[in-house]
């Protein structure tokens, strides 16, 4: 219609009608079509002489344009819209041989007036197009056939009527398929409701280990999801671990968890100032630890500073950042402060922290490379270097939680010990880049913890749930590796995003090639398309992914090795109550078990880090940082 060269118009109108009792289902095939049936066309009829006789409709149709309706337009709309219906067609599609039927009668107006009518057909039905009315022409109900009715769920493709919990789809957009797997046990998703007949949806706790993807616009409901899940970890006594960048979602869950697990529950909330939590990443057992950490760091780095690997951090960066970062690590107890200080004091590396130094190489990027480079080449390296620590180390907020020797908790102890693990990484208190950062930093150490389990029988690996919102602001290697690596440790990851396009190549190959459940809420166009291919062999195309309503979703699970077909699965809000008094009391229970003075804290950061000396020595005039 948009590329006829005069203006048409389109309008619809359906009428209920009545199926007479005597009409059989003899009388619902034409006479010419019923010598050639066979058992499955007999069932298509009898599903098609059920649902007309239960609620039938006519379905009028009015095309009309500034010029004449050419015939290519009309036969158009006469197979798209008033076509033989679903049960017909499925029909002829069963049975090849069966012609298909048009359920359509296509009538133009007469321009000459009949003698029982005042106006002609054709004045009648522009001013029905004027007033968008149905008044009758053409209207002799002898010509219409039972067979051209249509029943409720077929007038549902075109228009979005109301719910009557028996025919109609959800909001007539949304194509109810069932949920096949016979799972009655594990987390609750959610429901699935199919022609009035609702049936839980649940994933078994074996089939989390695999992970879970979450995806779809803000607002259609993927909080009230993730919600859910972790309420059901924390009331079966599970230990999980959440990372929110909003705050919103731990904000809920700290209101609703039960009286008996409130000691158990570890907050992670930077945003309070007076008593900062400890994370000291640089905490580590052994080299390999060491090497992992450092790998992550410059991942970090890379994924904050030059996420699209235009050379800001190349292979001198990461080659000094490398030899610094191991070298303080050598010494216990330090931190990303004195890794800042490394930077800038000569003395303080070849006294405190060299004579720790078991790597021979390490020593003599020191010994040799360092001391051999002169002053205005060393500036220049170490400046760049130090540009890119100096942020997370002179915020007095970040200081306070990095620059503490030993951290306030273990995710070790955390995992094996059922702890619940709330990190809250509120962007709008912390910042954009102290969040991600943070992020960045926590999930290698997640990563260190979930491979540690290794020295523990598979019997003794408590199941442990890791929820990430906004997961690709954290997507470096380490998420990959974690991936690909959790699952034996009895770590299942599930993961939430807005969209597809927020994913690099690398992550999105990591995560399509080890995810085991995907659920989709609405997209936007672009997602659509991509996740139409993700969900593939399916029958949900781009549309019905875009058309979605809120907390209504498309599935596919990972149950007993087999994945399900796609699903339609709707979420429910959680059914526990949010008291605040409760989440007050889990507040300060955990800042007096993890939490310090934020005075205690700054007296043993300057009097680690010398600081009280540095500002007396600025008093006195500038200091050369240089190694001398």
């Amino acid at each position: 219609m948009l590329r006829q060269e005069d203006q048409t118009a389109l309008s619809l109108c359906i009428a209920p009608t009545h199926v007479d009792d005597s009409w059989d289902e003899g009388t619902l095939v034409p006479a010419h079509l019923a010598a050639s049936t066979n058992a499955g066309q007999q069932q298509v009829r009898m599903r098609r002489s059920l649902a007309l006789n239960i609620a039938s409709f006519r379905l009028r149709v009015q095309l009309s344009g500034a010029a004449r309706i050419g015939e290519h337009l009309a036969a158009t709309i006469t197979r798209e819209v008033g076509g033989p219906g679903l049960l017909t067609a499925e029909a002829a599609w069963q049975t090849p041989t069966l012609p298909v039927v048009d359920g359509a009668i296509c009538v133009r107006p007469r321009s000459a007036k009949l003698p029982d009518q005042p106006e002609t057909e054709f004045a009648i039905a522009c001013a029905n197009m004027r007033a968008m009315a149905f008044t009758p022409w053409a209207d002799d109900d002898s010509q219409t056939e039972p067979l051209f009715l249509a029943h409720m769920g077929e007038v549902a493709c075109m228009f979005a009527l109301p719910d009557t919990g028996r025919w109609l789809p959800l909001q007539g957009v949304v194509e109810m398929l069932p949920f096949r797997a016979r799972a009655r046990d594990g987390i609750h998703l959610g429901v699935n409701r199919v022609h009035g007949v609702m049936s839980p949806v649940c994933l078994p706790q074996a089939s989390r280990n695999h992970h879970t993807w979450i995806v779809g616009q803000t607002g259609t409901g993927k909080s009230t999801l993730l919600e859910n899940v972790i309420l059901q970890d924390v009331l079966e006594g599970r230990s999980v671990i959440v990372i929110d960048p909003h705050g919103d979602l731990i904000r809920q869950i700290l209101g609703k968890i039960p009286e008996e697990r409130m000691r158990d529950v570890v907050l992670f909330d930077p945003a309070d100032k007076a008593f900062p939590v400890g994370l000291n990443p640089l905490e580590t057992g052994d080299e390999d630890e060491r090497e992992m950490m450092v790998n992550a760091f410059i991942d970090l780095l890379i994924k904050l500073y030059d996420p699209h690997h235009t050379g800001i951090i190349g292979p001198r960066f990461e080659h000094g950042a490398r030899n610094v970062m191991l070298t303080v690590m050598s010494a216990p107890g330090n931190t990303l402060v004195e890794v800042l200080r490394a930077f800038q004091d000569h003395r303080f590396v070849m006294q405190h922290l060299l004579p720790h130094v078991t790597d021979p190489i390490v020593r003599r990027y020191w010994t040799d490379q360092i001391t051999a480079t002169n002053e205005f080449h060393k500036s220049e390296v170490l400046d760049w270097l130090v540009s890119k620590f100096s942020h997370f180390v002179t915020d007095r907020t970040m200081r306070r939680i990095l620059g503490q020797s030993t951290s306030s908790f273990s995710f070790s102890e955390a995992m094996n010990g059922g702890k619940i693990v709330l990190l809250n990484l509120a962007k709008g208190r912390l910042g954009s880049e102290n969040a991600n950062f943070l992020g960045l930093i926590l999930l290698p150490m997640i990563l260190r913890a979930a491979l540690s389990r290794s020295a523990l029988p598979d019997a003794e690996r408590r199941d442990v749930s890791l929820v990430v919102d906004e997961f690709h602001n954290y997507a470096t290697d380490s998420l990959a590796l974690m991936l690909a690596e959790a699952r034996k440790y009895h770590v299942g990851l599930t993961l939430a995003n807005q969209h597809v396009g927020q994913l690099t190549g690398e992550i999105r190959d990591a995560l399509l090639g080890n995810v085991g459940s995907i659920i989709s809420f609405r997209l936007g166009a672009t997602d659509a398309v991509a996740m139409e291919s993700i969900l593939a062999p399916s029958p949900i195309g781009a549309q019905q992914l875009i058309t979605l309503p809120d907390y209504t979703a498309y599935g596919r699970l990972l149950i007993t090795g087999h994945r399900t077909p796609v699903f339609t699965l709707q979420t429910q809000p959680s059914p526990v109550e949010y008291v605040e008094q409760r989440a007050e009391g889990i507040r300060a229970l955990s800042r007096e078990a993890y939490g310090r003075p934020r005075e205690e804290v700054d007296r043993e950061i300057n009097r680690r880090s010398n600081m009280e000396r540095a500002d007396r020595e600025n008093e006195r005039g500038p200091t050369n940082f240089g190694f001398n």
